[in-house]
Formats: C-alpha cells, structure tokens, sequence
C-alpha cells in the first residue's frame, strides 16, 4: 500500500508541475505577438492534444487497454447521447480559459481552479446526495480569503529615508 501511495503522490506532482507549466505556456502564446487569433490557437492546441492522445493511446496501454483508434465500436461508444453535456461543458471550458488567460493571467486561473475543487463537494452534495464536511466549509472560506487577498490592491513599501543619506 505504500508503494501505491508513493505511486499516487509522484504522479500528483507531475500533474501539478505539467499543470503549472501548460498554464504558463498557454498564457505565453495567447499574450504573445503571434498574429493569429485566439480560436485558431485554440484549435491547434485541441488538434495536437488529440493527436497526442491517440499516440500515448496506441503505444502506451494502460491496464491492458489498448487504444484501437481504426475501431468504429469504439467511436460509436462516443456518440452516446449522454456525452454531449460532457462534450459542450469542456469545451466552454476551454473557451473561457483561454479568454481569461489572455485578458487576466494564469495565477487568476489557478484561483478559479481552487475554487472550483473547493465547491464542487457542494454541487456533488447537490446531485447525488455525498455529504458535506466540515472541512469543505473551512477549505470554501480561505478560497474565499485567498480571493479576497489576490484581488485586493497592494501597495508598495518603500524605505523611509534614512537621515544624513
């Protein structure tokens, strides 16, 4: 059990870390001077994480699970009625992601990812009944707090002039 848990955390911090890192560049290309529009690189970066996918896919199986991409059965799983909602919400997703990281910034992305980790115990508690903690209470209020801090303007310290200087 200890190896999986290792296991676990190794591949958080590389979640985290490639988050970190997809978050910066991203934010990099949308503010940059590139000339091309935002959709256009919206797509190009869907286009070549799709074709990502489908390589570690077909060459790195996971369980036993090898991706088939030729197999229409598996396509057709696709076309379930019940994966549009799934389908329409990520990509509004990605859309207001990328607006937000060109107008704000990619700190601002992460505070809304908190938040989102942070209420989203409350909409489970909402749709399929999970209970909420106490801790999902105190976690919603330093989001909040962390909110609040981020937001509100800073000002500068400066040193007093030293006498004789």
């Amino acid at each position: 059990a200890t190896g999986r848990a290792t296991y676990a955390w190794l591949l958080l911090g590389v979640q985290v870390v490639t988050n970190c890192f997809a978050g910066m560049a991203n934010e990099l290309l949308l503010k940059g001077q590139s000339g091309a529009s935002l959709y256009l690189q919206n797509s190009m970066q869907y286009l070549w994480t799709i074709i990502w996918c489908l390589l570690v896919g077909i060459v790195c199986p996971v369980d036993g699970l090898k991706l088939k991409p030729f197999d229409l059965t598996e396509w057709a799983k696709m076309s379930d009625v019940r994966m549009l909602p799934s389908i329409v919400v990520l990509t509004l997703l990605g859309l207001v992601t990328a607006w937000m990281l060109k107008i704000l910034d990619s700190v601002w992305k992460a505070i809304a990812s908190a938040v989102q980790l942070v209420l989203t115990p409350f909409a489970a508690e909402l749709a399929f009944g999970y209970p909420i903690q106490p801790r999902d209470a105190v976690s919603l209020a330093l989001s909040i707090l962390g909110v609040w801090l981020y937001a509100h303007p800073q000002r500068s310290w400066k040193r007093p002039l030293q006498r004789g200087a």
